[in-house]
């Protein structure tokens, strides 16, 4: 659920996750604050107690200083389900992708340019960049199926000289495949006990880089 326009929060039965993007940062909160992240987002109370809460949560820290004089928004985003089935690897993987070479060059393009922004901008500048190429992305025709831009991808990777981490590896798959005309989500979760937080690309209920029934210990966050 959206906290603010830079904050999103879950919650776990009397414990909570913040993800503050503006701080690039994971905060636990123990069940009086998770109370006040719950009324920050409730859309029974009125704008002046939900925005009391915010102001508790910008004291402690959680949220910045100047979230309440922003844009706020308090609305809470779609569900997000977790994935049913994986996409990846495909059948034909590794039989190679014939004269579809660029594709592979593409592919290259999108893990330099997530890479480049990860380590030039503050994280929230490149949630941001994210989000645009998706929009962008709805308005490219597809010369190709998902399943090549997929395959395309995983050959490129071992030939970008960066160690996977998910971070990279998701964004820059999802990104591909946004310039390649096929949509995909760029899906972030948490796990409480022990605390993880990992992010994937998702089609719809199927994940589209890794099994997803290790992905089913997660609970989502936020999604691009």
């Amino acid at each position: 659920m959206q906290l603010s326009t830079g904050a999103y929060v879950v919650n776990f039965g009397g414990q909570a996750i913040v993800l503050n993007l503006q701080q690039d940062r994971y905060v636990y909160l123990g069940p009086h604050l998770s109370t006040v992240a719950g009324k920050a987002i409730d859309k029974g109370l009125s704008d002046e107690e939900r925005l009391a809460a915010v102001r508790e949560l910008v004291s402690k820290g959680i949220l910045d200083d100047d979230c309440d004089r922003r844009s706020y928004q308090f609305e809470t985003d779609e569900p997000i389900s977790l994935p049913r089935s994986t996409s990846w690897p495909s059948i034909r993987f590794g039989l190679g992708l014939g004269g579809q070479i660029h594709l592979t060059l593409k592919a290259l393009r999108a893990l330099y340019d997530v890479g480049y922004s990860l380590r030039t901008r503050p994280f929230i500048e490149t949630v941001q960049y994210l989000r645009d190429q998706r929009r962008a992305g709805r308005k490219v025709k597809p010369k190709q199926s998902a399943n090549d831009a997929l395959d395309s991808f995983f050959a490129a990777r071992p030939w970008f000289p960066t160690p996977p981490v998910c971070r990279l590896d998701a964004s820059a798959l999802c990104l591909h495949l946004w310039r390649s005309g096929h949509d995909a989500s760029l899906v972030f979760g948490v796990r409480i006990e022990p605390f993880s937080a990992h992010c994937w690309a998702q089609g719809e209920e199927a994940s589209l880089n890794e099994p997803h029934d290790q992905l089913r210990q997660y609970t989502p966050i936020m999604a691009i």
